[in-house]
């Protein structure tokens, strides 16, 4: 059960990532200042981790990994 544990974690901690980067995103921001963070940008990194790890997750519960076009 531990090994699904480790990407579950990871799974929901992506989800949250995302959500507050949203979250901060849709702020109203005062005019003539930069944003310090680029939020769009991680947001990408966390839906592509999230999508990863959603993958992987499958892979552990139903044992059956999964291939590429190659076969690989």
């Amino acid at each position: 059960m531990s090994d699904v544990a480790t990407p579950l974690g990871i799974l929901v901690l992506a989800v949250g990532i995302f959500a507050l980067a949203n979250w901060q995103q849709r702020k109203p921001r005062q005019h003539g200042r930069p944003q310090w963070l680029p939020l769009t940008l991680i947001q990408m990194l966390a839906l592509v981790a999230a999508f990863v790890m959603a993958g992987h997750l499958i892979s552990v519960l139903t044992g059956v990994p999964f291939r590429g076009r190659l076969g690989y």
